[in-house]
């Protein structure tokens, strides 16, 4: 070994007086303090984001940005739309919108506090409102049509677990310009969340893969550099006993909190319904 070499890596010997070699930067007092303080900071944090992500109710909706023009004013067309026995004369557009809940808390009936109602803003007539697809049979999606000339449709349904949700699709008289909002509360949950859209529309097979590979490739990361850094641990505080119960503590906690890190990282940047359109 040359002295470049030797500058570069420290000796230390294990409890059975065997010489091994670890770089001189995991061997500064500044890398063990950041560690420590990483440490005790994660573990109530762990805590917190746990008892979180166990009793959260997130009933959340997305209003996909493509929508069709089914009648216009300008132009001729044979097409005509009516409500009723009336004809619509005014500009007709459909648009769909996911209702689904994020959290891990199911979402009852019976947790309803304010009624879900699903509106135009500004007001305008609602001619059609149809459940197109839901995320499992027992959701059991329900519309309420009654003030659909207002522009408003109450939402129900038998219950809303993890990711459980459906797609409603609305035709109402009106521009592509008009906003589709949806109020109510739940318990726990002052207002639905509305989750908008930030990019080029995807396929919900091409969604699904693209957040899988990379929540992947981010906790692959993670494992190793966790690993790596309990093996240099090992080695530096020898095999006692204490001393590797305290090392596991701190591997174990510093993991937890990744997964919940990451899983909290997912629900901030899911922006699309997890069934698609």
């Amino acid at each position: 070994m040359n002295s470049e070499e030797t500058e570069r890596q420290i000796d230390h010997r294990d409890s059975s007086g065997n010489k091994w070699k670890i770089p001189k930067f995991f061997a500064n007092p500044i890398v063990g303090l950041v560690a420590s303080i990483a440490s005790i900071i994660s573990i109530p944090l762990s805590v917190i984001l746990f008892w979180a992500n166990l009793s959260s109710r997130q009933l959340s909706y997305y209003v996909n940005p493509i929508k069709a023009t089914v009648v216009s004013p300008v132009g001729a067309s044979k097409l005509k739309v009516y409500k009723g026995q009336l004809e619509v004369t005014n500009e007709v557009t459909a648009a769909q919108v996911a209702i689904w809940n994020a959290g891990n808390q199911s979402i009852k009936q019976s947790d309803i506090l304010k009624p879900i109602v699903l509106y135009t803003d500004p007001p305008t007539a609602i001619i059609e409102a149809k459940v197109r697809r839901q995320s499992r049979d027992v959701v059991d999606l329900q519309l309420l049509d009654t003030e659909s000339d207002a522009g408003r449709i109450r939402i129900s349904w038998r219950i809303l677990e993890r990711k459980d949700g459906g797609v409603v699709q609305l035709i109402y008289t009106g521009s592509p310009a008009i906003r589709i909002l949806l109020e109510g509360t739940t318990e726990g949950q002052s207002a639905p969340i509305l989750y908008k859209f930030k990019g080029r529309i995807q396929s919900p097979e091409e969604q699904y893969n693209k957040r899988e590979f990379l929540v992947l490739v981010f906790l692959a990361v993670m494992i190793a550099l966790q690993f790596v850094l309990f093996v240099v641990e090992m080695k530096r505080i020898g095999k006692a006993k204490k001393k590797f119960g305290e090392a596991i503590f701190t591997f174990v906690s510093a993991a937890l909190f990744i997964y919940l890190f990451v899983s909290q990282c997912i629900k901030v940047f899911e922006t699309r319904p997890p069934f698609g359109f």
